[in-house]
């Protein structure tokens, strides 16, 4: 085979494994990481955050009614027990009792509003705890899919691999050397394909003997860019 179509098939099969390997770093990325399912996890900790600190408040207020009903209750049993007479010790009790009522329905109600608070997040939680489980099992079938394909391009890899062995078996020492020192110092492009008379990379003219020379199988490079020209 001319060397040169040699070098141009070498260099398609080469693009091609570099097509594929970034189709399989794709693939393993999208296998390795799950933002939406990291998304779901930060809402959960989240609201169980919040259902602790509705606990913590629904604790403190209970305490506070706790505390006024046991406190009016010692007051009343003083009031009426018989053993103060002192008539300003009457009025003080009497009177902290008359307060002590009109607090302990206000955090009654603050301890209604955190219940409902409460049952509202906790039904938070149950719903993204449902959508952590569809999302588990959707994402069961994609990672499927993902290993089903990872297997396809891999397969298509080694088939290429396996015809690049084969090609640059066939090529002398110092064409490889060539040809790899180019396509490293070109943005992996060694072989460049000549159209209408012209360097099909930077455009600078190819003469015909030059044309003429790479149809005999002559390494011939392109006095604009360096890379081995390439004509049909």
């Amino acid at each position: 085979m001319n060397i040169i179509i040699s070098l141009h098939e070498l260099q398609l099969i080469d693009n091609s494994i570099v097509r594929i390997n970034r189709v399989l770093e794709n693939l393993r990325n999208k296998m390795s990481t799950d933002p939406e399912g990291v998304q779901l996890l930060l809402k959960v900790a989240s609201v169980r955050s919040s259902i602790e600190a509705i606990n913590t408040e629904l604790t403190k207020v209970t305490r506070e009614i706790t505390n006024r009903q046991i406190k009016y209750s010692q007051n009343d049993s003083a009031l009426y027990g018989g053993k103060i007479s002192s008539s300003k010790e009457l009025q003080e009790l009497q009177s902290e009792n008359a307060h002590l009522k009109e607090q302990i329905p206000i955090f009654e109600e603050q301890l209604m509003s955190l219940m409902v608070k409460l049952e509202e997040t906790k039904s938070v939680e149950t719903q993204l705890a449902a959508e952590i489980e569809l999302h588990t099992d959707q994402r069961s079938q994609f990672l499927i899919q993902l290993a089903e394909e990872t297997a396809i391009h891999k397969q298509e890899l080694g088939n290429y691999q396996s015809q690049r062995s084969s090609l640059w078996e066939t090529l002398p020492q110092d064409v490889q050397t060539t040809y790899t020192s180019l396509r490293k110092a070109k943005s992996g492009i060694a072989v460049t394909e000549v159209k209408d008379d012209s360097c099909g990379t930077c455009g600078a003219d190819i003469s015909k003997s030059e044309i003429q020379q790479t149809h005999g199988g002559s390494i011939v490079t392109c006095q604009g860019c360096g890379r081995i020209i390439f004509a049909r």
